[in-house]
């Protein structure tokens, strides 16, 4: 990097002319700040906690129950059977054994097969991580040599490594876990003071560590005191009444060498090396699924799981008694695992890892778990599946929950005109969320329009809404919370329930969804036009990549790309979700990475990484890989020198 720059002198990209501003040196700090920062955005735990208590202070404690976070029984754990360990002997069978490593024996989505259930006899290990859209893009596709050390996969920008991707001997794929590893603490600081707060009866003194921040135009720096007390820092100003603050207890916060996990997953060659990476990363929580060369399929939940002193983290603890502190930490040996499980498959959507009888407590707020779902039914389908089966799987917009809730509106009677056209569409829609589906707009904005119902209902704290469907702390840092996609559940559920108190103050449920239907309507007739069959999904939900200096118009004409029409929601395989605040495009999520990997022959392997690899504008790879993410195409994933000689078209040699 610092070659480049020196050799590119005054010739920088036209961002730093536009900017006014020019690189500094890159020094390993740099490294190391960007992937705290990344570790701290994909941890999960406190989220919730605020949001949880907005909506309790708005509808108060039993309404708001009825939208709290809930799970469908229906809907599989990663680990039904808990941790599930068994080798791989010689001869082929398997032998049960206590783990997590192997004796010697002679998110997003991801799943592997094992090849007992493929045609070549060897696994097949899929993954397509869902990231905000950005450009450039989040990844870029990299292969990497040296002396012992070859991978290729997709790695961030700034950070060294293969996040994603495979080796000579293994193969693995990333989910976002939604364990609850982080707990907001009310701190009892003493009046006058901004260093001394009580804990156990004893005053203590925090520590204060003053930040310097250089601000564009600005002749003097902003200096930031961070005050850090013994569960973690201050991240709230402290209450003028009181002198309360809340304090963040997160390992993400602490130090750990997380970069030498992925040094070390990156050479494992097998499932031994594999565990051993995963002591490293103490944080973010993270499914990691996996495959090798020898047959085995397995899975590993990262992150240090808090043993809490009392209560579950789900709303901010007191933390001057002492009593909910943090008491230790989930042992390594037994964080949720899993080597070739008898069913010969491992899948996880950020859905619930591991069932209410799992000694320890992992969190309550994983994804509702659809997805998962979908993917075991398709994955059922078939007694052997091929490398070109799996694209279907990626691209599969079937929406149960949007099934589910349509057929409440049967329940809607006594309409005429356009609104029992719209009712007889939603009741008709087949639940797939094509980019042309009439009937999964209307459910889209329905759903959305009944959840904005009944949070009014008797409340003017209307400024609390957004947090009920997943807005975060922060537009930049934390742009959700746990809570988002949550709401699917919550409303399938409440519109089950005949005794609901918030669908009683809305008159009963027809008459709220009646409401919400008309709603609707008079949305999409302004947004869309007045003719039924101009309300398709793909003309509201679209995808966009936005370049940072998209922020001055007209530059997001020069830099983005986009918009583009694109099915599915939180809810789909091809998952396309929504930041809550900024209805109805796909700029929360998208398949930002999508990889089949064939444990057989890696040569035969596919991948795919929209916008493009290139962060140049002007470049013909700068968004060539949208369309083929859109369509379900793939580009081969080359391995052995030989066959990507033969596969280029061109060849760029750095030299320093």
């Amino acid at each position: 990097v610092n070659a480049a720059i020196q050799q590119m002198g005054k010739r920088l990209p036209v961002e730093y002319k536009l900017a006014k501003f020019a690189p500094v040196p890159f020094e390993p700090i740099h490294v190391l700040a960007w992937t705290r920062l990344l570790t701290l955005q994909l941890s999960n735990g406190w989220g919730h906690e605020l949001a949880r208590a907005h909506f309790v202070e708005a509808l108060g404690p039993e309404l708001a129950a009825e939208l709290d976070i809930r799970h469908d029984p229906r809907n599989p754990a990663t680990l039904p059977n808990g941790i599930e360990f068994n080798a791989l002997a010689p001869d082929g069978k398997m032998q049960a054994m206590k783990g997590p490593f192997l004796k010697d024996l002679g998110g997003s989505n991801a799943w592997a097969l094992k090849g007992k259930r493929t045609d070549t006899g060897k696994p097949y290990l899929c993954a397509d991580p869902h990231l905000a859209p950005l450009m450039p893009g989040i990844w870029y596709q990299i292969y990497l040599e040296a002396p012992d050390f070859r991978v290729q996969g997709v790695s961030l920008p700034g950070m060294p490594l293969v996040m994603i991707g495979h080796n000579s001997h293994i193969a693995w794929g990333i989910t976002l876990a939604f364990s609850d590893i982080q707990d907001l603490f009310v701190e009892q600081f003493e009046a006058g003071t901004s260093r001394k707060y009580l804990h156990k009866g004893e005053w203590k003194t925090a520590e204060v560590f003053p930040e310097t921040i250089h601000i564009k135009g600005k002749a003097e720096p902003h200096i930031e005191d961070v005050v850090v007390t013994h569960n973690g820092p201050v991240v709230s100003s402290v209450v003028k009444t009181g002198g309360q603050v809340l304090a963040l207890n997160s390992p993400a916060l602490r130090p750990s060498a997380l970069t030498m996990g992925w040094y070390q997953m990156d050479q494992a060659r097998n499932w031994n090396e594999f565990v051993a990476a995963m002591r490293f990363i103490e944080a973010p929580g993270l499914n990691i699924v996996y495959a090798d060369v020898a047959g085995n399929i397995g899975y590993w939940m990262t992150g240090k799981t808090p043993i809490r002193g009392k209560g579950n983290g789900e709303m901010p603890s007191i933390g001057w008694t002492g009593e909910y502190d943090f008491k230790g930490f989930v042992p390594f040996e037994e964080m949720p695992h899993t080597l070739n499980p008898d069913r010969g498959y491992v899948v996880s959507a950020n859905n619930k890892v591991v069932n209410a009888d799992f000694p320890h407590f992992m969190g309550n707020v994983w994804m509702n778990g659809y997805r998962a779902r979908r993917i075991e039914e398709l994955l059922l389908q078939k007694d052997k599946w091929r490398r070109d089966d799996f694209p279907a799987i990626h691209m599969d917009v079937f929406c149960r929950p949007g099934l589910e809730f349509v057929a409440h509106l049967k329940d809607v009677a006594n309409v005429e005109g356009k609104m029992k056209q719209a009712r007889d569409r939603m009741v008709g829609w087949d639940g797939q969320l094509t980019t042309n589906s009439v009937g999964g707009c209307l459910y889209q904005v329905v759903r959305r329009e009944l959840l904005s119902l009944l949070f009014r209902l008797g409340t003017e704290h209307h400024h609390h809404e957004p947090w009920l469907i997943g807005r975060g702390m922060d537009p930049v840092l934390f742009t959700v919370s746990e809570f988002q996609g949550k709401d699917t559940t919550a409303l399938l559920d409440l519109l089950q329930n005949p005794e609901s108190k918030l669908l009683a103050l809305a008159g009963g449920k027809a008459a709220a969804l009646g409401k919400a239907l008309e709603n609707a309507i008079l949305f999409l007739e302004k947004t869309l036009g007045p003719g039924l069959e101009s309300w398709q999904w793909g003309r509201i939900h679209t995808l966009e990549f936005p370049h940072a200096m998209a922020i001055q118009k007209p530059m997001d004409i020069v830099f983005n790309a986009g918009p583009y029409p694109i099915p599915g929601d939180t809810d789909t395989v091809f998952q396309t979700s929504i930041r809550p605040e900024l209805p109805y495009s796909a700029n929360l999520a998208i398949p930002s990475y999508r990889q089949i990997v064939d444990l057989a022959n890696f040569d035969r392997s596919l991948w795919i990484k929209p916008p493009g690899q290139s962060g140049q504008l002007g470049s013909p790879n700068y968004d060539d890989q949208v369309a083929p993410l859109l369509e379900g195409r793939y580009f081969p994933m080359l391995w052995n020198p030989e066959a990507v000689a033969g596969y280029a078209t061109k060849v760029l040699e750095l030299i320093p």
